[in-house]
């Protein structure tokens, strides 16, 4: 069963802040994180790389809107497994029938 997850918006923020950290989901199931695209199995190590060098980052997660719900709670799922608390991510969908 195939779901599409709605269109997401970035959330308000400085552009530059050097905290924010972008993980976009691609309509291919790609992954960006911080700017770059990464393969999904090197997402925990760069994620906790990344917690290491600055321990006041904090992710926010944007998804295509062609991108499945699976591939987004499996990223939920990758950023729990590096020791995140995803309800403490903060992730806006904007939903429009």
């Amino acid at each position: 069963l195939k779901l599409d997850v709605p269109q997401t918006h970035h959330l308000a923020g400085t552009q530059g802040d050097k905290n924010s950290i972008l993980l976009e989901v691609g309509d291919a199931g790609s992954i960006g994180f911080n700017g770059k695209r990464i393969p999904a199995e090197q997402l925990v190590t760069a994620v906790r790389e990344l917690l290491l060098q600055n321990p006041q980052a904090r992710i926010q997660v944007s998804a295509a809107g062609g991108s499945s719900m699976g591939r987004f709670v499996e990223v939920l799922d990758t950023l729990t497994a590096a020791g995140l608390d995803v309800e403490e991510i903060p992730v806006r969908i904007d939903y429009q029938p």
